[in-house]
Parts: C-alpha cells; sequence; structure tokens
C-alpha cells in the first residue's frame, strides 16, 4: 500500500495547497489572487504544456461579385475569417479536447485513462506535474481539477474504500454502481481556511485512476454539482 499512502499524501498536499483557490476578504475589497500549489521537490517536470486544440484549416473564400454594390456592412468572408480567428483563440492543454454539452475529455494510455469532466477546468496550472496525468484550474483560479492515472499492486474497489475510510475517518467514502469509489471531505489549509476535496478513483489491472477535485468549503454545492459530472471512459 505504499503507493496508496504516497498518492493520499499528494491529494492531502494539493487539498491544503489548495488555500490559492481561496478569494478571502469582506465588503467589496477584491484580494489578489494566489497560486495554488507550490511544486513539490523532486517531482517530474514533464507534464503537458498548452498548446492550441485542434488545427483549423483555412476556409477557401470566393471573391465579391465585381457587380455588387458597395456596402458599408461587413462581407460575408470578413464574417467568416473572423469567425476563423475566434475559434484559433481557444487553447487547450495538450491531452485535452472538446467532447460535448459543455465538456471536455482527458486521455492518456498509461492504465487507460479516459475522463470527461466539465469545461470549467480548461487551463492547465503548473505548480504540480502528476507523473501520468495533467494538473487543471477554473479560469477564476478558485478551484482545481487533478487527474492521474497511478501504477500500484492491483486492489480491488471494496479494499479501496476501506484504504479511505481508514486514512480518513472523517471522511463520507462511498462506491457506485459502475464500482468507482467516492471520497468528499472538508479539510483546513496551514492558513486555517476551510476547504472541500473530493476524490473519484477507478481501480485499474496495475493501479487505479484518479480525479481529485479541490474547491473552497463556502462553494461546496457548486463543485458537488460538477464534481457529479465527471466520469471515466
Amino acid at each position: 500500500m505504499k503507493k496508496i499512502v504516497v498518492w493520499a499524501a499528494v491529494a492531502v498536499l494539493l487539498a491544503m495547497g489548495c488555500s490559492g483557490c481561496r478569494n478571502s476578504g469582506s465588503g467589496t475589497t477584491v484580494p489578489s489572487k494566489e497560486k495554488t500549489v507550490s511544486v513539490p521537490s523532486g517531482m517530474p517536470q514533464e507534464s503537458f504544456p498548452v498548446m492550441a486544440s485542434a488545427d483549423m484549416s483555412s476556409a477557401d473564400v470566393s471573391a465579391a461579385d465585381t457587380d455588387s454594390p458597395t456596402v458599408s456592412e461587413p462581407s460575408a468572408a470578413d464574417q467568416s475569417l473572423q469567425e476563423i480567428s475566434e475559434e484559433d483563440e481557444v487553447q487547450y492543454p495538450v491531452g485535452v479536447a472538446p467532447y460535448s454539452n459543455g465538456k471536455l475529455r482527458f486521455t492518456t494510455s498509461v492504465l487507460l485513462l479516459s475522463v470527461v469532466f466539465p469545461e470549467e477546468f480548461c487551463v492547465l496550472n503548473t505548480d504540480y506535474y502528476p507523473s501520468y496525468g495533467i494538473y487543471l484550474q477554473n479560469v477564476d483560479e478558485t478551484a482545481t481539477l487533478l487527474l492521474e492515472s497511478v501504477v500500484d499492486k492491483t486492489l480491488t474497489y471494496r479494499q479501496m474504500a476501506d484504504y479511505l475510510q481508514h486514512q480518513y475517518p472523517t471522511a463520507r467514502v462511498s462506491t457506485t454502481d459502475t464500482k468507482d469509489v467516492v471520497c468528499r471531505m472538508t479539510m483546513t489549509d496551514p492558513d486555517g481556511h476551510a476547504l472541500y476535496v473530493q476524490q473519484k478513483i477507478r481501480v485499474r489491472s496495475g493501479g487505479y485512476n484518479a480525479a481529485v477535485l479541490c474547491c473552497r468549503a463556502e462553494d461546496r454545492t457548486q463543485y458537488e454539482r460538477l464534481f457529479n459530472e465527471i466520469t471515466f471512459h
């Protein structure tokens, strides 16, 4: 169970470091944003860089009819080029691609990890580099999502559930109809701010896939709903 302990420690580190996801303060004062997590020493640095999502092929634009009267409104060609330009601005980290209905999908060949998740988590977070996976955040930097494969001894999903319940006695641990293990808990960062951490695990032969969502405790309801939309494929 050594690597599970290591992974659990990393999950706690992410949760505690997620204090950077919070915006403290009161009234109308807008606090400055903080980064989420510092890269733990010795962690690999070969995570996925940001790149454009899909290569766009140039659209064929027909020439305007020379007999057409000159008008002040943009031509159809100008509108088409503007739309292409806007689409070119959409960027996703490597391994992340649009899925459907406001969802993105991340895949990697290690333990056949394939996860569909809400498009809110569309930004690469470079504060932590999983060995086999990706660390994402939302645009506002108020929540993070870790998706990774962990190579370990093969366990049953019940053994994983028992381990998590033992490791986190105050957590709510359950299993789904698809034999995923779900662990939800509230914890406090070093500065005393409450955080809400949700983990979803699917046991594989040779290890397991994990999705870990961390947010501020006050955003619990919103991110429980989004967490329920995360599915392994």
